[in-house]
């Protein structure tokens, strides 16, 4: 197996865990239903991603990960590179999460993302590296079956590490009540966030050949339509599925429209993402990697990476 990620985005010694797809399959049975089958964010095959679980199992970085509630199911995992933690929710699930409780300590394998500044539910402590804007952490616990080296590697954080895991979450619970991540391994890298916004998207002309993308744009159309979406989910989404270079190699013109109860609305466009958004609500976005350019009345998304 190659390593897809960036080298300096995994770790210096890496998890070598495998992923167990029964276990993802326990743990979320309606990617697997024959009807009502519930499909990946962005419209590639659901193997596609495993594959990537497997890849992050093996090549990411292992860390703690404590549990700080049981009802819900929440996990604080820990990473050393931004010195903080990412709450994480679980279903409750018989025989995988179910017999977890307060105080378990868990194993969690990150790995990184780069954008223009942190993600609004992390804080990011006087240990952390400032290399990284996010991480990805997937649970090796709930998603693999190698006990034998998830043991082994628990058994290399120190005392030290779990216990001050622990106090970040518990921390965590009081300070940012509600920024909350989905655990799944398909979402656990979209920021938590209780500010929710109404959008409505709209895609305009569609390459015929643009497949990759085609899904993502649908997804946005059909699954969001009229429902509440974070303004962080939307930067990683837009950095996921509008221009880089792992989903696909073309752009597309695209416009984003919120209904912000606002009279005026002022566009943009850059590299072929165009959107709309409020003037009036330039300042809350900005510590989510946004820009707002007076002169041509719109926003960029500073943390958009051109295909190669």
């Amino acid at each position: 197996m190659s390593n897809p990620f960036d080298p300096m985005a995994t770790a210096n010694y890496a998890a070598n865990l495998a992923f167990s797809q029964a276990r993802f399959q326990k743990m979320y049975p309606e990617f697997f239903r024959w009807f009502g089958r519930k499909t990946p964010y962005d419209g590639r095959p659901l193997r596609q991603w495993m594959d990537r679980f497997s890849q992050h199992l093996f090549y990411g970085n292992p860390q703690a990960a404590v549990v700080v509630s049981q009802n819900p199911l929440l996990v604080a995992a820990y990473t050393e590179e931004l010195d903080c933690v990412a709450m994480l929710k679980f279903p409750d699930i018989t025989g995988i999460t179910a017999p977890l409780s307060v105080g378990d300590r868990l194993l969690t394998v990150n790995t990184y993302q780069e954008y223009a500044k942190v993600v609004s539910d992390l804080q990011p402590g006087p240990r952390g590296r400032e290399s990284w804007q996010n991480f990805k952490p997937i649970l090796a616990d709930l998603f693999s079956d190698d006990q034998a080296r998830i043991t082994y590697l628990k058994s290399k954080i120190t005392e030290a590490q779990w216990i001050y895991a622990q106090q970040l979450g518990e921390r965590y619970l009081v300070e940012k009540p509600g920024h909350v991540r989905d655990g799944c391994p398909l979402s656990c890298m979209f920021p938590g966030t209780p500010q929710r916004l109404w959008p409505n998207f709209h895609a305009r002309e569609i390459p015929p050949n643009f497949s990759a993308s085609l899904g993502a744009l649908e997804f946005l159309r059909r699954d969001k339509q009229g429902r509440q979406v974070d303004f962080d989910t939307v930067t990683v989404l837009l950095d996921a599925v509008g221009i880089h270079p792992e989903i696909y190699e073309r752009t597309v013109d695209f416009k984003f429209h919120y209904e912000l109860q606002q009279d005026q609305y002022f566009h943009t466009e850059i590299n072929g993402v165009r959107f709309a958004i409020t003037k009036a609500k330039a300042h809350a976005y900005d510590n989510v990697g946004l820009a707002f350019d007076q002169e041509r009345h719109g926003f960029t998304f500073k943390n958009l990476k051109a295909p190669s």
